[in-house]
């Protein structure tokens, strides 16, 4: 399938982006973006028997299918592939494979791989790339991109690559091809195309430098927010899960991207989201 070509749109742009550790709010104002679409890829799942076990409190004994999700953007200049989701060779293992001591077991349905060529794309075409954070579930198919640029905060690098990733919980197996990538270290927001339709924000506390982005689509703005909270129950009530490297600097990024949400009109999207997840159209499908 030939990738179709829309008419340029006029970018309006980004009046205001203020972020920072120490800022209380971010604004943009509304565009009309590059952006031609989202399709969203299902890249494995998880199951539980205790939803709670990312929600102190909430849904306590209830078991839980657990999506993870990839996302692909096309921009008027190029494509963006944000998240890889678990390693394609688990469709070898139909059964699973428990992980946490048996708390959570993972799967593979559907390879990225057969779904990017369902849609007629090329991994080689996909030219940026950008990860939520670097836990296994988001790197495991990171490999598939070589002719990406990689843009990570410094402190989700410095962690990855240092002498102890596995104190964040992360398995440098899923991602050692990235130190040949073209990388672009960040410390803070970047505007990949440099028009304001998608940009990297730092949010901090999942891990040390997780991040979410910022897309300007036809219908509106969202947010992929990554890891950030595991559910939208988490969100509703302010609760925090306890995997997080950081719990006070996730408090402080959760504030922070509620309030872009709120400045901007944009829609939050949470990965894992089971419910939220379902009421979005997945490949071969795209999203205005």
């Amino acid at each position: 399938m030939k990738l179709k070509s829309r008419p340029k749109r006029q970018l309006h742009g980004l009046t205001a982006l203020l972020f920072g550790l120490l800022s209380t709010a971010m604004v943009m104002t509304p565009s009309l973006a590059a952006v031609q679409d989202i399709t969203i890829f299902e890249c494995g799942q998880a199951t539980t028997p205790d939803k709670s076990i990312f929600s102190p409190g909430i849904d306590v004994g209830v078991a839980y299918e657990i999506p993870i999700n990839c996302y692909l953007i096309r921009h008027d200049k190029g494509l963006m592939i944000w998240d890889t989701g678990l390693a394609d060779g688990l469709i070898n293992k139909p059964d699973g494979v428990a992980i946490a001591n048996g708390k959570l077991k993972i799967f593979v349905k559907k390879t990225l791989a057969s779904q990017l060529e369902e849609i007629g794309v090329s991994p080689n075409e996909v030219k940026h790339m950008a990860l939520s954070h670097m836990h296994p579930d988001i790197t495991g198919n990171t490999s598939f991109f070589p002719s990406a640029t990689w843009y990570v905060q410094t402190p989700e690098f410095e962690a990855a690559f240092g002498s102890n990733p596995e104190k964040f919980r992360f398995n440098p197996k899923t991602y050692s091809g990235l130190k040949n990538n073209k990388t672009v270290k960040l410390d803070g927001r970047h505007d990949v195309f440099g028009d304001g339709s998608v940009v990297i924000v730092p949010a901090p506390g999942h891990t040390p430098g997780s991040q979410v982005l910022y897309v300007e689509m036809p219908s509106g703005p969202v947010i992929l927010a990554g890891d950030l909270w595991p559910f939208e129950t988490n969100r509703t009530h302010n609760v925090m899960a306890p995997d997080n490297f950081d719990s006070e600097m996730t408090q402080k990024s959760t504030e922070k991207i509620n309030e872009l949400a709120k400045k901007t009109g944009a829609k939050i999207w949470i990965m894992h989201d089971r419910d939220q997840s379902r009421s979005l159209p997945h490949a071969p499908q795209s999203i205005r």
